[in-house]
């Protein structure tokens, strides 16, 4: 009698442990199946925003193509970059650290060659009036170019004061390019050197550390190269 209650009550738990055990398998599948339906439908709900947000800047983006003289649009969460024959542009400004390819944008470089040649011979006086003369010119382009050269002549002649007068005239002169880089930018590296020459160490170290942080935050439109060789110049600390 007690061997045959025994092995009925093993039986019935392992019968009663067996359907437990299912029952668990059961319930365990049927979360997955609700889990596995949640997701996809929040998938689902997903890739619908996103065609959405899509459709609206492709038809915002095709109504700009009509009109591109006018700046690109800007669509929430993205970066236009706009590459075209004669222009380069990101927007919003600013949006990206350094792009794949720049127009190059120079004057007549005749323009600066009776200059430049007084300047690589013993007239460096004659050579920074040539430069001032054409700091007046009514292209902006120009204006830059000379006084990059002015700011040059004049620092190479000690005339530290004169040089940093030039150097901040052309940081004024913002996004126009001279000899491929940004005024603003060619500008403030020539109070950099200036203030280092003059012996002001700690004044060209807070430039240099201003440099690379516009640098980082994308403020000017620079191809990798040119960033990063900017940024060797001024600075050893780890990039963003």
């Amino acid at each position: 009698m007690l061997a045959a209650l025994l092995t009925t009550a093993a039986v019935v738990t392992l019968v009663l442990g067996w359907f437990g055990w299912r029952m668990l398998q059961q319930e365990n599948a049927i979360q997955r199946e609700r889990t596995r339906e949640r997701l996809e439908n929040a998938a689902d709900a997903m890739a619908a925003r996103i065609r959405g947000k899509l459709a609206e800047s492709g038809e915002r983006l095709s109504g700009w193509l009509a009109h591109q003289e006018t700046p690109a649009p800007e669509v929430e969460g993205a970066v236009i970059f706009v590459q075209g024959p004669d222009r380069v542009e990101v927007a919003p400004k600013g949006a990206l650290p350094y792009v794949p390819y720049l127009i190059p944008s120079r004057p007549a470089a005749s323009l600066f060659t009776e200059a430049e040649a007084l300047e690589a011979g013993t007239q460096p006086e004659r050579a920074a009036e040539s430069y001032r003369r054409l700091s007046q010119h009514s292209d902006k382009r120009i204006r830059a170019g000379a006084l990059l050269r002015l700011g040059r002549v004049l620092r190479k002649s000690t005339d530290l004061k004169g040089a940093m007068v030039a150097y901040q005239k052309l940081s004024g002169l913002g996004d126009v390019l001279v000899e491929d880089y940004p005024a603003e930018l060619a500008g403030l590296n020539g109070q950099r050197l200036t203030l280092f020459a003059a012996g002001d160490h700690d004044g060209a170290q807070r430039t240099g550390l201003q440099l690379a942080q516009h640098l980082d935050s994308g403020r000017w439109l620079l191809t990798r190269g040119m960033a990063d060789y900017f940024r060797d110049e001024l600075t050893q600390s780890a990039r963003p």
